[in-house]
């Protein structure tokens, strides 16, 4: 299970709930739970919003998408 899907039904958000909060079509989010597809960085940013985590508690290999720290 990746941590999408886990932390989605951690919250006992259900897909269709994530794609109201996102404005991500539900389809769209089973597609990317399901590794079909990865999402643009911005359906990325939203869903890890939604979620309230980091994107890279999502997408572990998306450190590139985290805000980075002044000075670096």
């Amino acid at each position: 299970m990746n941590q999408l899907r886990r932390r989605r039904l951690d919250l006992d958000i259900s897909q269709a709930e994530l794609s109201k909060r996102t404005g991500i079509i539900y389809s769209a989010i089973s597609r990317i739970e399901c590794g079909v597809i990865r999402g643009t960085p911005e359906q990325r940013r939203k869903l890890a919003r939604a979620l309230r985590v980091k994107i890279s508690d999502l997408f572990p290999d998306e450190t590139a998408d985290e805000p980075r720290a002044a000075g670096k």
